[in-house]
């Protein structure tokens, strides 16, 4: 269990950390979207600090799971089941993000140029939404070109920057 979760911190250290030649060259088959909840107001719904508002957001709750021909699967990286993502504080928006992961399953890990990859962001026990990542191939890695939340179009990625991050308003 704590290599779980040693693995998390590492990846997410590891976002934190890169530019992005060496983010597309060394990630492989992995892209990641940074992603931060408001509510209508723009109170940051998963800042600690705000766990008296209605919709705040408690991270630990936030499960993922990918959509696979319109079954459930588990999130597997290197053997490990991965379907919990750490909070993290992004300084350059001044919020508290999720940083969710996409990993190209095993089953589709030789696509030619593109592929989709559907995942379920378990926000609760009774809200479920859907992340679908537009991943193209980009030298010996991949990279997210569209990111779709609940059918709506977040993250364009016209230029290869391969910084996705975004709002969800609840």
């Amino acid at each position: 269990m704590k290599t779980k979760y040693l693995l998390i911190l590492l990846i997410t250290m590891f976002f934190v950390n890169c530019n992005k030649e060496e983010e597309i060259a060394v990630l492989g088959n992995i892209t990641h979207a940074d992603i931060y909840y408001t509510d209508e107001a723009g109170n940051d719904l998963l800042d600690t600090t705000n766990i008296n508002l209605e919709k705040y957001i408690d991270v630990k709750n936030i499960e993922t799971k990918y959509l696979i021909d319109g079954k459930e699967e588990d999130i597997y990286f290197d053997g490990y089941i991965i379907s919990r993502w750490p909070l993290r504080y992004r300084e350059d928006i001044n919020r508290y993000v999720v940083s969710i992961c996409c990993y190209i399953p095993e089953s589709e890990k030789d696509f030619e140029n593109e592929i989709y990859i559907n995942i379920l962001v378990k926000i609760s026990s009774s809200e479920t939404d859907t992340l679908i990542f537009r991943n193209e191939r980009l030298g010996t890695g991949i990279i997210a070109k569209n990111i779709w939340y609940n059918s709506i179009l977040k993250y364009d990625n016209y230029d290869n920057a391969q910084d996705p991050v975004f709002e969800v308003i609840k």
